[in-house]
This record gives C-alpha cells, sequence and structure tokens, in this order.
C-alpha cells in the first residue's frame, strides 16, 4: 500500500500522462476512491494545490483504513454486511426508525433514573 504522499505523486503524474478528458487507472484503490471522491476533472482543473493536497490525504487515508478493517472483519460481519447491503433500502429505514422509536421510549425513563439518584 503506497504512503500517502507517493499516492499524491501517482495523482500528479496521471495529471500530465492522462489529462482532462480521459479516466486515469491507480496501482491502489485506496487511490482510485479518493480521487472519485474529489472529482478527477475538479482536480485537473484546480488551482489550488496544497488543499487539493490535504484533501486527498485525508480520503486517501480514510479510505485505507476501511480497507485495512475489512481485512481483519469477522467473516460473520462480513457476511451480515453483505445481506444488509442486499435488503431493500425501505427494510432498512424501517428498521432504523423502529430502533430509534425504541431509543426514544427509554430515554424518558433513564432521565427519571438519573435524576432520582442526583
Amino acid at each position: 500500500m503506497p504512503t500517502a504522499l507517493e499516492a499524491w505523486a501517482e495523482v500528479m503524474r496521471a495529471f500530465s500522462e492522462v489529462g482532462y478528458y480521459r479516466q486515469p487507472t491507480f496501482s491502489h484503490p485506496a487511490i482510485e476512491q479518493a480521487v472519485t471522491a474529489m472529482g478527477w476533472r475538479d482536480l485537473c482543473m484546480s488551482e489550488n494545490g496544497m488543499a487539493d493536497r490535504a484533501h486527498f490525504i485525508r480520503l486517501y487515508e480514510t479510505y485505507c483504513n476501511r480497507l485495512k478493517a475489512d481485512l481483519v472483519q469477522l467473516a460473520e460481519v462480513r457476511d451480515l454486511r453483505e445481506r444488509l447491503g442486499e435488503a431493500p433500502l425501505l427494510e432498512v429505514e424501517h428498521k432504523v426508525k423502529l430502533l430509534s422509536d425504541r431509543k426514544r421510549v427509554k430515554e424518558p425513563y433513564q432521565q427519571e433514573r438519573y435524576n432520582a439518584k442526583s
């Protein structure tokens, strides 16, 4: 996995080798994700290279950390994430609403217990 500065150097090389009109390919998925998040054409047209580099490095490190976390994740958790990813969005939204409704019901009770302890 390239360091953040090595990844940025690869992006800089792609500016001159690939240009604005074509889409570059990169040596690591985290570089691709960071560039996609920032927008290839926006990067090419930007006049604030220092800010772009700082933003890219933050994004790149975030994506690298996610990839590392995915590698060490338990198989059961990975399977659950895949199944949840396939669930219809409305079903997931419904489950989130149910959970938040339960939390709201518990919160006043928990607040009363807290006040009673004080």
